[in-house]
């Protein structure tokens, strides 16, 4: 029964953060005077609107989750990691810096690559020793 509680619990606590967040989106799309139910819509339709658009949400998203599931799981081992986010962003950085700087390049590709791998690693030192995330923002 416990584990059933605890369950329900963590289902009830998901749906309510997404509908306070619905419902404070809509109360600011009133405020400026735009139909929220029209927004409402439109995000439905451009996420889910057929099987591309599924598609390519899950091609956007998936990166996201797969740094959360880098997260999750080791703090289910009691390992605390921070930083995934950090290094997501300076690996697409690093990459796309290397694209752009190597358009025409038959090896931009791999470049880009292997520059994005090394902005994310670089981002992870940076994090492991404490100069990271939380010393760039003023230890807060």
């Amino acid at each position: 029964m416990q584990n059933w509680r605890r369950m329900l619990e963590s289902l009830c606590l998901s749906l309510g953060t997404i509908l306070v967040g619905l419902l404070l989106f809509g109360v600011f799309r009133a405020l400026v005077g735009a139909n929220p139910f029209v927004a409402y819509g439109l995000i439905w339709k451009a996420a889910f609107g057929s099987a591309s658009t599924f598609q390519n949400t899950l091609i956007r998203a998936s990166p996201l989750m797969l740094s959360a599931l880098c997260t999750a799981l080791p703090a289910r081992l009691g390992l605390v990691l921070i930083g995934n986010e950090g290094a997501l962003v300076m690996g697409g950085a690093g990459g796309s810096l290397h694209g752009t700087a190597h358009r025409n390049s038959a090896a931009a590709a791999v470049g880009a690559n292997s520059h994005g791998r090394n902005g994310a690693c670089r981002w992870g030192a940076l994090d492991w020793c404490g100069w990271g995330a939380t010393a760039l923002s003023g230890g807060q």
